[in-house]
């Protein structure tokens, strides 16, 4: 069975730094840059993929900025003149080391494909570097029916092996049987890149995909099979060749979530996650992919103990019913910590419609976003415990969620919650986040023992400011940027924002 433990006190050191109030709205994703920071943002997106359920015609610019240490805009620069030549899908930045590269897409007219490029970017002029290719793709029998998906269940990640030799990106578009993958040098530079197709199906969902230092690339995805539950598999795919497939299963229970992650203290590939039944997740398994031996070794399942099902249960999260037994399926994120260990974490969440007709003669829908699960997989016993939280969101998530970062052998969870929450244990009734303008930043995190810390980290609710810490950008190793913004009475945001700076020890 899983370990549960419950709540002590907290004894990591954390430091903070607040800006001054200035006049914007923030409302991208910032990266440090020197003494200053850089953004982007796509612009004129006319949303046209919603009509005309062509890719081709969706279609936007892309501005960029720079700012100083105080906030303050230096240069913006509006790429191609501000022309709508990018799209369909929205763009991203990476850093490779200290270079920062725009990832953008084009369509490609002549050949009906979207077209993924990577330019290294000026941080000073703001000005991109040569245009390289990183793959391309068709994406076919797009309707109305499957437009919506295509916008809200497509998958694009970079991410790096654990030497940093070596970049990633993947993309699946979750409304039909292909990936695509392109394996990349320090400086972007495709080495291999191809598309897989999975026969047995004609859709797949996609759980992760990861790269080794050899530059091989490992994916799970799972797909539906009439009558049973979905069938899960890790492909293994090397330059040339057609990809290695393990199908997933399990000596008890179904797989639920699939998570993979190069381990940066051996040549394996830990394969974690989630199982259950139809109705809830009963475990955890764990096993490792051996790179040398190119095999995957036996399933190790633990199931969750009846206490913490039980526990959940009253948290609104679980089902201690026979029928309906295990907890409230959720997804889960997985990091390996300096020791070595697996630690995993995710958010319970659900969206219900009010039995009770609005003004306008339709019903309303809310957004649960509730308390945050913790695993970790050491050498013993798994152990489990969860952060409670609750918040129910009718209209803005601003800080509805939470963000998670690896710092040697912990996994910091950051998250807004009402400050006397943190007097509460588990077990305890606990308020509600629903008001964010009454929130503040909390730190938390589990321990090897099972036992949960937390910490006050930036309180500003007498101020209506809101610290986003579903928003926050790491900064380096040990440093976070955390986004601030005043929210004004009707629930929007106000133009007054600040930024907070957190240093962990």
């Amino acid at each position: 069975m899983v370990l549960l433990i419950s709540f002590s006190s907290f004894s990591q050191k954390f430091t903070t730094n607040l800006s001054e109030p200035f006049e914007s709205k923030l409302t991208t994703k910032y990266f440090k840059s020197g003494d200053g920071y850089v953004t982007f943002e796509d612009i004129d997106n006319k949303m046209q993929l919603a009509y005309t359920f062509k890719l081709s015609k969706t279609k936007f610019g892309i501005r960029l900025r720079s700012f100083n240490s105080s906030m303050e805009m230096i240069k913006e620069n509006k790429l191609e003149g501000g022309d709508r030549h990018f799209g369909p899908f929205p763009t991203t930045m990476v850093r490779f080391g200290d270079t920062l590269y725009l990832v953008y897409y084009r369509f490609d007219d002549d050949k009906d494909e979207v077209v993924i490029n990577s330019a290294k970017l000026d941080p000073v002029s703001l000005e991109l570097g040569p245009e390289k290719p990183i793959m391309r793709f068709d994406i076919q029998n797009i309707g109305a029916f499957k437009v919506v998906k295509l916008n809200n269940g497509f998958n694009f990640w970079v991410n790096w092996s654990p030497d940093r030799s070596k970049a990633l990106a993947y993309f699946s578009s979750g409304i039909d049987n292909r990936f695509t993958m392109a394996v990349m040098d320090q400086g972007m530079n495709p080495i291999w890149s191809r598309t897989e197709t999975i026969s047995q199906t004609k859709e797949i969902d996609c759980d992760a995909a990861v790269v080794d230092n050899d530059g091989v690339v490992y994916v799970s995805y799972q797909y539906e099979v009439k009558k049973d539950p979905n069938s899960h598999h890790v492909m293994v795919c090397k330059a040339k060749g057609k990809g290695k497939d393990f199908e997933m299963t399990a000596p008890s229970g179904t797989p639920y979530q699939v998570l993979l992650v190069p381990s940066k203290l051996g040549n394996f590939i830990h394969v974690v996650g989630t199982v259950g039944s139809e109705d809830g997740l009963t475990g955890v398994f764990r096993q490792q992919y051996s790179i040398p031996g190119s095999r995957l070794d036996k399933m190790q399942i633990t199931d969750f103990s009846n206490d913490l099902v039980s526990q959940l249960d009253h948290d609104g999260w679980a089902n201690t019913k026979s029928k309906r037994y295990g907890l409230s399926f959720l997804k889960m994120k997985a990091f390996e910590l300096e020791d070595g260990s697996i630690a995993m974490a995710g958010e319970f969440e659900e969206t219900r419609t009010s039995n009770t007709p609005s003004s306008s003669g339709g019903f309303r829908s809310f957004h649960i976003s509730g308390s945050i699960l913790n695993i970790r997989l050491g050498t013993g016993n798994p152990v489990v415990n969860w952060i409670p939280k609750v918040r129910v969101s009718a209209g803005a998530l601003y800080g509805a969620s939470y963000y998670a970062f690896p710092f040697k052998n912990n996994l910091f969870i950051f998250y807004n919650d009402e400050a006397r929450n943190l007097n509460k244990e588990v077990g305890e009734k606990y308020a509600r986040s629903s008001n964010y303008k009454n929130v503040s930043l909390i730190a938390g995190y589990m321990q090897a023992d099972g036992s949960i810390k937390r910490e006050l980290l930036i309180d500003l609710s007498n101020d209506d400011f809101l610290p986003e810490g579903d928003a926050i950008s790491p900064v380096s190793s040990s440093s976070l940027l955390v986004p601030i913004t005043r929210i004004k009475s009707m629930g929007g945001k106000a133009k007054d924002s600040r930024w907070g700076v957190i240093n962990i020890e």
